[in-house]
């Protein structure tokens, strides 16, 4: 191969059908896309197949233990160890405010009492949602939210809301209000 990039045979579920094509499993493509992307591709291809529960940091895992000299295994490794993933870049750049700002590191897509939350500080029992409004600009998601909020709370987790708006135009006083939020 001239790309220098070989591949291993496949092991027992690293391939799957769909409408009768064969094609390798969602954990092999991350594997194999860690050869050759860069890792916040990478990253973001992980975070999202995570969210859909196509893969999990188990089957990940079995790929690099089985062939633990392939190319890309170190971006994995970071990725199935790594507790502050993100799946979007908006909380990129929030994770970016925060390590500015010296605050506590969060926890990120996290699921806790049937949620995956955005952005998650567990000692100090606040969640910071992104709440764009493609996702959330209906009814069925208004209520959907608040019975969210209702059910955190109940479990004793405060609910941030934050916006586009509010990370593109007031990073500052953001990061101040969830910097107010982290101490209150």
């Amino acid at each position: 191969m001239a790309s220098g990039f070989t591949v291993s045979p496949f092991a027992a579920g690293e391939m799957t059908k769909m409408r009768g094509v064969s094609l390798t499993s969602v954990a092999r493509t991350i594997c194999d896309l860690a050869a050759s992307e860069p890792a916040r591709e990478v990253e973001a291809a992980f975070q999202e197949a995570l969210y859909r529960e196509l893969v999990s940091d188990r089957r990940l895992a079995a790929i690099i233990a089985r062939e633990p000299r392939r190319k890309g295994v170190g971006v994995i490794r970071g990725l199935i160890e790594d507790p502050r993933m993100t799946r979007s870049e908006r909380e990129r750049a929030l994770l970016g405010l925060i390590d500015a700002a010296q605050l506590p590191r969060p926890l990120t897509n996290l699921r806790l009492h049937g949620y995956l939350l955005d952005v998650y500080w567990p000692a100090e029992g606040l969640a910071v949602e992104f709440d764009g409004y493609r996702a959330h600009g209906h009814r069925l998601a208004f209520h959907a939210n608040r019975k969210r909020d209702q059910v955190l709370l109940a479990h004793g987790v405060r609910t941030l809301r934050v916006t586009d708006r509010h990370l593109k135009t007031e990073p500052v006083a953001l990061i101040a209000r969830i910097a107010q939020s982290l101490t209150a």
